[in-house]
C-alpha cells in the first residue's frame, strides 16, 4: 500500500514500477491532501467563511467515516446543500471527488490494510524534519542521502535525550545503540547482563580455542 498526494507524478510512476516488476500494489490518495484541495476550490467558487467551514465538516466524515451510510449522508448533504448552488463545485465533486472516494475516504478502504491511516502525514512529517534544516542549494543525490542519515541520527539522539531529561535514567550501552530508554523491568534484566558481562573476559588459548574467565575469580 503506498499513499501519496493525487499527483499525476506517482500515478506514472507506480504504473511504471508495476507492469516492470509484475507485482500489484493499492495506491491511496492522502485524504488530508484531497480536503486541502477542496477547501482551496471551495474558496475560489466564492462561498463564505461560515459555508466552508461547514462543507468542511462534511468532508471531515467523508474522510474519515468508518461508517458508510455516515459518510455517503455527508457527501449527499454537500451536493444537494453546496454543489446545486455552484456549477464549478458541482463540476469539481464530480470529477475529482466522486470517482477517488474509493481511494480515500475511509469507509471505502474496510478490505485493504492501511494500520488505520488514509493520510501521509508521517511521510510529511518526516520530510519536513528533514528539509528544516537541509543546505539552501541544489544536492546530488550522494549529499542528499548523506543529509537524511546525519538528520535522522541527530533526531534519534534528540529523542533519547529527550526521554533521559524526562525520566532522569542514564542509558546504558544498549539504550544508547537502539536510541530509547527500556521499559523499567526489562531495563533490569538487561542492566544485570550488562554488569555481569562486565566481569568476563575472554581470551585465546594456545590451540586457538577462546577461554572465558570471570574477573572476580581471576585468582
Amino acid at each position: 500500500v503506498v499513499i501519496t498526494d493525487q499527483d499525476n507524478s506517482f500515478e506514472c510512476a507506480f504504473t511504471m514500477v508495476q507492469k516492470r516488476l509484475n507485482i500489484k500494489f493499492e495506491h491511496i490518495f492522502c485524504a488530508f491532501h484531497k480536503m486541502q484541495n477542496f477547501k482551496k476550490h471551495s474558496r475560489e467558487c466564492g462561498f463564505n467563511k461560515a459555508c466552508i467551514e461547514e462543507m468542511m465538516l462534511l468532508f471531515n466524515i467523508i474522510s474519515y467515516s468508518r461508517f458508510k451510510t455516515e459518510a455517503e449522508a455527508a457527501l449527499g448533504t454537500l451536493i444537494s446543500d453546496y454543489a446545486s448552488k455552484s456549477d464549478s463545485l458541482k463540476r469539481y465533486i464530480t470529477e475529482y471527488i466522486t470517482p477517488d472516494i474509493k481511494r480515500f475516504a475511509k469507509y471505502k478502504l474496510g478490505n485493504i490494510f492501511t494500520a488505520g491511516l488514509n493520510t501521509n502525514s508521517i511521510g510529511e512529517s518526516m520530510n519536513h524534519l528533514i528539509k528544516r534544516d537541509a543546505p539552501n542549494r541544489m544536492l546530488s543525490l550522494t549529499e542528499n542521502r548523506k543529509h537524511i542519515i546525519e538528520r535522522l541520527e541527530r533526531h534519534r539522539r534528540n529523542i533519547l535525550y529527550e526521554i533521559v531529561r524526562q525520566t532522569q535514567a542514564t542509558p546504558n550501552v544498549i539504550e544508547q545503540s537502539i536510541g530509547f530508554i527500556l521499559p523499567k523491568a526489562l531495563r533490569s534484566i538487561v542492566q544485570k547482563e550488562i554488569d555481569f558481562s562486565n566481569l568476563l573476559t575472554v581470551s585465546e588459548s594456545t590451540d586457538s580455542k577462546f577461554v572465558v574467565s570471570n574477573i572476580e575469580n581471576a585468582d
